[in-house]
């Protein structure tokens, strides 16, 4: 199943699997236009293990591997460019099922993003960032979140 989603001047697309997982989303410049896509591999239990990002001929441009624990929460992901660098990781902490810290940091060890998660009656109430690395990326620009 596909849906389109956006304006005449970008816009983007969403195919899913049969079990209603993402398997994959294109981006394009107006009308119809290929910008990037990004196709996403599941494990047999349904996790993501890989995304892998394309660009507008579909030759590949990075790809990211994500490790779960024995629960089935993603605790880790490392990001590599076209040519199998690594270029980012990160990693998730949890407090018994509440994700409560999140870290990305460069290839080189550099902090990126670090966040850590609130919660109130088991319900996210804030989230926010310690370190902000402004450049910008594929994921855009930091914020603050405060739910209320």
């Amino acid at each position: 199943m596909r849906c389109r989603f956006g304006t005449s001047s970008d816009s983007f697309d969403v195919e899913f699997s049969p079990a209603g997982k993402v398997i994959q989303k294109t981006n394009y410049i107006g009308a119809g236009t290929i910008k990037s896509s990004e196709r996403f591999l599941y494990s047999d239990d349904g996790k993501l293990i890989e995304s892998v990002s394309l660009d507008s001929l579909g030759l590949q441009v990075s790809s990211t591997h994500y490790r779960h624990d024995d629960e089935g929460r993603l605790v880790s992901w490392i990001g590599y460019d076209q040519s199998g660098a690594v270029t980012r990781r990160g990693t998730e902490r949890y407090m018994g099922k509440l994700l409560v810290s999140s870290a990305s940091s460069e290839a080189t060890g550099s902090p990126v993003l670090q966040k850590t998660f609130e919660y109130v009656d088991e319900k996210l109430s804030k989230s926010a960032p310690l370190l902000r690395n402004w450049r910008q990326s594929s994921r855009g620009l930091d914020f603050v979140l405060q739910l209320v």
